[in-house]
């Protein structure tokens, strides 16, 4: 399952960037490492959603109404990353 691979790299890439966000916006921290992290998730977010839409259109034909693999993650993430860099740009 590419669809499945990607989806996790992407899910991935956005937890790590937004771990790394947390710890850069703690009080005596660069606000410049905290951009650089915003900057990065505009990307990340995209491609997560990018990803998760071509693993639904995957499961969907494949698998029909089968869960999805790391959903609970997957929210978690998003929520971790607009409460951390508001929502996303449109």
């Amino acid at each position: 399952m590419s669809a499945l691979t990607d989806f996790k790299k992407a899910l991935q890439a956005l937890t790590t960037t937004v771990a790394k966000a947390e710890a850069a916006h703690t009080p005596g921290s660069s606000s410049a490492a905290f951009e650089l992290h915003r900057a990065a998730s505009v990307a990340e977010r995209k491609l997560l959603h990018e990803t998760h839409a071509a693993l639904v259109a995957e499961l969907s034909a494949s698998a029909p109404g089968a869960a999805l693999p790391h959903a609970t993650w997957f929210a978690q993430t998003l929520a971790r990353a607009e409460a951390l860099f508001g929502p996303e740009p449109v």
